[in-house]
């Protein structure tokens, strides 16, 4: 065998190892999700879920239309708020089909959404550190932020609650979104750039915070790009952007079109409790760093202490 077909070899040995690899993390990663939330599979649904089967039960009852209403009009025509969601619908009664209304599948779909979003996770640390870092490094780290979003307390309600899907169906296409654009920006495929679009839009018919992936785009390039001065930074991050501002542009006027209001939310008491209540609801932050039940967990349980004491140790590594 020559130095040629030697080199060959090689390189097909180790591209048969990352793909190994990266299908072991897959695996722990769904495996931590599916640990974690082992035991909200068999639970029932709550609250505002009800709503959502009875709605469900009704489309299935002779009333398809009602679910393409989602598309023209208020998310399930619902009084009192205004929202623009009919993926999140499409997901709901596609389990409602699977399971006649049986809470295990809504459940499950619920932690493959967690678990998608904790994969995506990976996927994007270990590509936004690979010209840094050596692969091993990538791999671990990478891994380490896939599991921890997988095991952060702050995502039980997302998960437990079948409504909650909103955040994780919406974060994991976002996610999904930044990932191919990650892809599309070093192999200039225009199937990874088409496939990107087409995520950021599904992210937009699941929840309105999926507004954020242009900006996100505009900084990354800011802080990536391999251009020297602001001005040039500045041009790229507005070329690369561009594709992603029309599709929200376009959102936004398909939107407002359905609602008859750009704004939407919720209205009535609900919608002014929660706009009184918007500096304490963001004081609340802090349980981005600290997310334990202050009723159930005392400000110093040993579990908080030792996350304060990760806090210090990753300053001092930071330093």
């Amino acid at each position: 065998m020559g130095p040629i077909e030697n080199s060959l070899h090689s390189s097909q040995t180790m591209r048969q190892l990352s793909i190994f690899s990266a299908l072991l993390a897959v695996l722990v990663i769904v495996g931590a999700n599916f640990f974690c939330y082992s035991r909200t599979l068999n639970a029932y649904f709550l609250a505002d879920d009800f709503i959502h089967i009875a709605y469900l039960s009704e489309v299935f009852s002779g009333h398809p239309e009602k679910l393409l209403e989602n598309f023209t009009g208020n998310w399930m025509q619902a009084w009192g708020t205004q929202f623009y969601r009919p993926f999140i619908s499409l997901t709901l009664a596609l389990d409602f089909a699977l399971g006649q209304g049986n809470p295990l599948i809504f459940h499950i779909s619920n932690t493959l959404f967690q678990s998608a979003c904790s994969v995506f996770i990976f996927f994007i640390t270990r590509r936004l550190l690979s010209a840094s870092f050596l692969p091993q490094q990538q791999y671990i780290t990478a891994l380490a932020a896939g599991l921890f979003f997988a095991v952060c307390p702050l995502h039980t309600e997302v998960v437990s609650w079948v409504i909650g899907r909103v955040d994780s169906v919406c974060l994991a296409f976002s996610l999904a979104a930044f990932y191919y654009y990650l892809v599309y920006r070093e192999s200039k495929s225009k199937k990874s750039l088409y496939g990107s679009l087409s995520c950021f839009v599904i992210s937009l018919l699941s929840k309105e915070m999926a507004v954020i992936l242009p900006p996100l785009i505009v900084l990354y390039e800011l802080f990536f790009a391999e251009a020297r001065s602001l001005t040039e930074r500045c041009k790229i991050a507005a070329k690369a952007s561009m594709s992603y501002f029309l599709v929200l542009l376009g959102y936004l006027g398909v939107r407002t079109l359905a609602l008859g209001t750009l704004q939407g939310g919720y209205g009535g008491s609900i919608g002014e409790s929660l706009t009184n209540s918007l500096p304490q609801r963001l004081s609340s932050l802090s349980k981005l760093f600290f997310p334990f039940n202050n009723e159930a967990i005392p400000p110093f349980d040993r579990l908080q202490k030792y996350i304060l004491s990760l806090y210090r140790v990753s300053c001092l590594v930071l330093l």
